[in-house]
């Protein structure tokens, strides 16, 4: 669905994904917007949250509406 989603929006997919999205489209659709691809994306590591004093504001606000105890 990712590489079909990319492809009407007009950016290209990652040329590792796998999909039909061309063959379902018309001739001249497929003329007009020819299927485009990169290598890859790359790959994303996790990260810590940033903190700030806003943090703790935010949870006693919600302590103090109940959502959270």
């Amino acid at each position: 669905m990712a590489p079909t989603v990319l492809h009407l929006l007009g950016l290209p997919a990652a040329a590792r994904w796998t999909g039909a999205f061309s063959r379902r489209r018309s001739p001249a659709f497929r003329a007009a917007h020819p299927v485009r691809t990169v290598d890859s994306y790359g790959t994303r590591t996790a990260s810590r949250p940033a903190e700030s004093r806003f943090d703790e504001a935010m949870l006693e606000e919600l302590r103090s509406l109940g959502y959270i105890h």
